[in-house]
């Protein structure tokens, strides 16, 4: 349990211990007189519903708006339950004091729950009760214009009430106005919150929960606290908060099967309550390392487990708030890894405690996609566009406790008014449907890639899955499919810009150039997400590519070691079995003379009759021709689809310049190649040519084909054969030669760049049985959706907004704000310009 430091005492024993200080006294006189919110990082619509509170209610506005702006300088809102809807929630209030009042509670509430103050426990107590007091009214007359303040308001009494009854008609509230707002949910601005615990806030919630049911949950959770326990010394200043975890988990087990639900209710308070505040006090005392990440996550899987084991609570335990909660912590851990920061756990540690959060959460995953199917996951909630009927109101529940905590008086306590616990009956059968004030609004507080650490490879940090969503690029492609996009992680341009096929990767690309009236080839990045969804669109089944050559640290034990530009190829064959193929990127040594045989191996021109070799006959088309040189050649092996099979049975008889002209001209293949072609608003790439100041990038493949190893370069005249070599044999007979060809460049060289093509991981890992990388494959494809749809993007215009915003605000600031931001502007970019070119002449000055 928390206590405010020595000096915030309360002014008096009479009034609620609300942790006063001086500097808090002083920031709260200053916005009464100002009238200026002093938390602008919340980014609220107004902060006029601010005006006419008392010092007390600004405290307690005060206190949440701390709480968001620490966790957010932590980086650490994505890791709660319910800090980034706060902002929402105080949009939410505007114009409605019972949602106010429900805020009120919940800060009142955690103050209590930290000073253990009776005075402060009465004050939260009547913020509830004038909450639903105002609540009751509101549902009366239930309207558009009304339902997020109705939502909202009860999304934050259902946090805080603590009895059986009160939470159950809470929910089936909930539930009720969700489907009351059907037609206009989308525009809520708790429409996202809702989509992304669909299971928690469904009709169905009551009954069932949105994991798979199951008895060994709980004692799963509690053998993993114990492990937990075994590596945290008693002195760790944590120790405590798990001991206190560890006995809940215990006791609750044990009576878990001889009590009703009302009781297990009552049970679970102290559970919910560190669901809640833990996480805050943690940051509050800046006690955030791997130790304090990996127990946040084990509290939040043993909420998992406990709605999972005990489906009678339907829900209580709030498991299906933690899901987001534990993947953003499972994202940080791993990152931390993959930097290499160094952690209070080693990494054999940290995977062996996380290895149930992990698994939890790709439990709850698959059971939520499998119950959901393709539909989006608001039909979760959305049954019928008609809410069943009721004689009466959902929220009508005799006597309900309106305290947060076990202990906390039924009865209004002295010196607060009473509030009527009965609300009356009212249909929900018949609500009228007017505009709705929130049309134009945005939700500060709901922006799912806000608050989000760096992703190091796959790992999603922000892993919201959208179903359905199409993003299609043009409706009349013969081969692109519309696919569903989901936030991911953005990948370094800076550091992938010199791995472009074709020439300069100064000009990456054009704006969906599949629908160019020019019909040129754009060059396309050498990326295992761009690569994997090409043939996807392509028709191509179960298969995906993956870099074997990388940066990233934390892949290296998976993926290769690379030692004096060596590639160790072990671990690959065990984790990515079977490799098709590998497709190599390397600089065109453009000032070399071409010979008449190769530097390696030898020209086979007699095997272009058994197997597929084609010329390239036009620039930027070497990536895709280099995928199709391995896929073409392992129809029995892969199932390539119906268009790839009829380009290859047409083309089958052709020399290889026919072939090669035949596949520049497809246009199934070249929209397809270009639809995932960088946006390039000003240049068309298909049209520009390369210079002699620019790098030229060019794809070859290998792959075993007839028992030979073959090199497939459409810029050769035939295919280089490099001698036997089985399919078994490949990993072992490729890296000899991947080696040799790389040991023709400078020592300082590094700009290669190797995928393999091989069988998608997620089948692997389903006959595996292995849960955590199944989940893990998935968040990655959900990342390459994303990056994939971020590169067609034309930022042109959004730029010009953000600079016509810029330059409005300046020119609206007067007092030449606008010709010093310019000037200051020019200032820098020449000191940028001084600073290269200092940086250019020593560099000079060491090379001669």
């Amino acid at each position: 349990m928390d206590h405010p430091p020595s000096e915030e005492v309360p002014r008096t024993l009479e009034e609620p211990n609300l942790l006063w200080t001086p500097r808090i006294e002083s920031e709260i006189e200053t916005w009464q007189r100002t009238g200026v919110f002093p938390f602008p990082e919340m980014d609220l619509q107004s902060s006029q519903h601010f005006r006419g509170l008392s010092p007390i209610e600004l405290r307690l506005i005060h206190h949440l708006s701390s709480i968001y702006r620490d966790m957010r300088l932590a980086d650490f809102v994505q890791c709660t339950l319910w800090v980034q809807q706060v902002p929402s929630f105080f949009d939410a209030a505007f114009g409605y004091d019972f949602v106010m009042s429900s805020i009120l509670a919940l800060s009142a509430t955690h103050i209590a729950w930290m000073t253990n103050s009776v005075e402060t426990k009465n004050l939260a107590y009547y913020h509830r009760g004038v909450a639903l007091k105002g609540l009751q009214g509101a549902i009366g007359n239930f309207s558009r214009d009304n339902s997020d303040a109705v939502l909202a308001a009860s999304i934050l009494l259902s946090w805080q009430v603590s009895d059986w009854g009160g939470w159950t008609s809470l929910m089936h509230g909930i539930s009720t106005v969700i489907n009351s707002m059907s037609s206009w949910k989308h525009i809520s601005r708790f429409s996202l919150y809702i989509e992304d615990h669909p299971a928690f806030f469904s009709p169905q919630s009551m009954q069932s929960t949105s994991v798979s049911y199951d008895d060994e949950s709980l004692f799963l959770a509690n053998n993993s606290l114990h492990r937990l326990s075994a590596r945290l010394p008693n002195v760790h200043p944590l120790a405590q908060r798990l001991h206190e975890i560890l006995n809940f988990a215990q006791d609750f087990q044990s009576c878990s099967t001889s009590m009703q639900s009302s009781q297990l209710f009552e049970k679970l308070q102290p559970l919910r309550a560190r669901l809640f505040w833990m996480p805050v006090t943690l940051v509050k005392a800046n006690d955030m390392g791997s130790s304090a990440m990996v127990l946040l996550a084990q509290l939040y899987t043993l909420a998992l487990a406990i709605d999972s084991s005990i489906p009678e609570l339907s829900g209580a335990a709030l498991g299906s708030l933690t899901v987001h909660a534990i993947e953003q912590i499972d994202t940080k851990l791993r990152y931390h890894q993959a930097i290499t920061v160094r952690t209070e756990m080693s990494v054999s540690d940290l995977d062996e405690l996380m290895h149930l959060p992990r698994l939890t959460l790709a439990r709850h995953q698959i059971a939520a996609q499998s119950r959901l199917g393709p539909s989006r996951q608001e039909e979760a909630f959305v049954q019928s566009s008609t809410p069943p009927h009721r004689q009466h109101s959902p929220y009508s529940f005799q006597h309900p406790s309106l305290g947060s905590q076990p202990g906390t008086p039924d009865y209004p306590p002295p010196g607060y008014p009473s509030t009527p616990p009965m609300l009356p009956s009212h249909n929900f059968d018949d609500l009228s449907h007017p505009p709705s004030p929130f049309l134009h609004y945005g939700s500060p507080g709901s922006n799912p890639y806000s608050q989000s650490s760096p992703r190091p490879n796959s790992l999603s940090f922000d892993n919201r899955s959208l179903p359905g969503y199409e993003y299609s690029l043009r409706g009349d492609s013969p081969a692109y499919s519309p696919s569903s996009y989901s936030p991911g992680f953005i990948a370094n341009s800076d550091e992938e810009a010199w791995a472009f096929g074709g020439h300069s990767p100064s000009f990456p690309g054009g704006d969906f150039r599949h629908e160019s009236p020019h019909k040129g080839w754009n060059t396309i990045e050498s990326d295992a997400g761009v690569f994997t969804f090409l043939i996807d669109s392509l028709g191509v089944k179960d298969v995906q590519f993956e870099e074997l050559i990388a940066l990233d640290v934390a892949l290296l034990r998976q993926q290769r070691q690379v030692k004096q530009r060596r590639i160790e190829w072990e671990p690959l064959t065990q984790k990515y079995s079977p490799v098709y193929g590998v497709i190599f990127l390397f600089k065109y040594p453009t000032g070399d003379k071409s010979g008449d045989t190769p530097r390696d191996g030898h020209l086979d021109f007699d095997a272009s009759e058994n197997l597929f070799f084609a010329a390239q006959t036009i620039q930027n088309a070497c990536g895709t021709q280099a995928l199709l040189s391995v896929l073409l050649n392992k129809e029995g092996e892969v199932e390539i689809g119906p268009q790839l099979k009829d380009f290859k049975d047409f083309t089958g008889a052709f020399p290889s310049e026919l072939r090669g002209e035949a596949l520049s001209n497809s246009e199934l293949i070249r929209d397809v190649h270009n639809s995932f072609a960088r946006s390039s608003p000003f240049v068309d790439e298909a049209q520009r040519s390369a210079t002699e100041d620019d790098d030229v990038y060019h794809f070859i493949a290998y792959t075993p084909i007839n028992g030979v190893l073959y090199e497939l370069d459409g810029l050769q005249p035939a295919p280089i054969s490099h001698g036997s070599c089985s399919f078994e044999e490949f990993p072992d007979k490729v890296i000899p030669v991947l080696h040799r060809r790389i040991e023709r460049y400078p020592a300082n060289e590094i700009r290669f760049n190797l995928l393999a093509m091989v069988r998608d991981l997620r089948i692997r890992a389903q006959e595996i049985g292995d849960r955590d990388m199944l989940h893990q494959e998935e968040q990655k494809r959900n990342a390459w959706q994303w990056e994939n749809a971020l590169r067609r993007h034309n930022f042109i215009g959004f730029i010009g907004e953000v600079l016509k915003g810029v330059t409005a605000s300046k020119l609206r600031q007067g007092d030449g704000a606008y010709d010093q931001w310019v000037e200051g502007a020019k200032s820098k970019t020449k000191a940028r310009v001084e600073e290269k070119r200092k940086v250019g002449d020593v560099e000079g000055q060491v090379g001669a």
